[in-house]
């Protein structure tokens, strides 16, 4: 009579002596086995971090660039004094003179006012150029050439076309603005209409929404993070790079009131 043929279920489920003695005999077992649960097992735990590590690597940073430029202005300095107006130890007593003044505060929320109404009109024309170009492919194709032309002026050169057309003031100032971060906010949103999933509108479409509801509900809920992105770039590059030309509209003002012409760059106040 045969022995019971033992399938490999019933092996697992019932362990024979030799594997009971492999777990009561250390010296018979082999080398520990390795996997994902044995090497988290024997990986040290991490160490807890400080939440005062990052401010502290920041004012570390901070103490070695004014160090770096202390040395910088006390060693070029020299006979030269407008480098050793930029000392640091110079610093709080001129922020301190620019309080007294007044002129802080007042300058600082003039500008910012232009900056945003500059943004505001940038986005209200960067965001239906960008829907146009990254929607219909012949209006891009059409558009192509004059759009990467414009892309590439810089918007400092569009200062005299804005003194001459809007005079100085607020206008040229939020003119310039939008024109320097218009192009960002129209490429970023461009590029998101092509990034959608062209399910996501057919799904619209099969549901019965109309194209203002499939732009509504599908099209601007996906592309807002590239939106976003594009006006956080045309904040930080492009929209403080175009603080220059209020120091022009403030040059240009003063210019035009002074009864004597202008023979050199006038020093003026700019709102920075």
């Amino acid at each position: 009579m045969s022995a019971p043929h033992r399938t490999p279920q019933d092996a697992a489920d019932f362990p024979t002596d030799l594997d009971g003695a492999a777990r009561t005999d250390p010296s018979r077992t082999g080398p520990p086995r390795s996997g994902p649960a044995r090497s988290a097992a024997a990986r040290p735990a991490p160490r807890p971090r400080s939440r005062w590590a990052g401010p502290a690597w920041g004012l570390f940073g901070v103490l070695v660039t004014v160090a770096v430029w202390w040395a910088f202005t006390h060693a070029a300095a020299g006979a030269s004094t407008m480098i050793a107006a930029f000392r640091p130890e110079r610093m709080p007593g001129a922020v301190a003179s620019l309080f007294e003044r007044g002129v802080v505060v007042q300058d600082g929320l003039t500008s910012l006012w232009r900056l945003l109404c500059g943004l505001g009109v940038a986005t209200g024309l960067g965001v239906p150029l960008g829907l146009l170009i990254g929607s219909y492919r012949r209006f891009r194709w059409t558009s192509a050439p004059v759009v990467q032309f414009l892309r590439m002026v810089s918007p400092l050169s569009w200062a005299p076309v804005a003194v001459a057309l809007l005079g100085v003031g607020n206008a040229p100032v939020i003119f310039l603005v939008a024109a320097a971060a218009v192009w960002p906010i129209t490429m970023n949103t461009a590029a998101g209409v092509a990034a959608l999933d062209p399910l996501h509108l057919r799904v619209a479409e099969t549901l019965g929404a109309t194209p203002a509801e499939r732009l509504r509900t599908v099209v601007l809920p996906s592309i807002r993070p590239f939106v976003m992105t594009g006006v956080r770039l045309a904040w930080g590059s492009r929209g403080w790079s175009s603080s220059r030309p209020r120091c022009w509209g403030s040059a240009a003002a003063w210019a035009t009131r002074s009864s004597t012409p202008a023979t050199g760059w006038p020093t003026t106040r700019c709102s920075w």
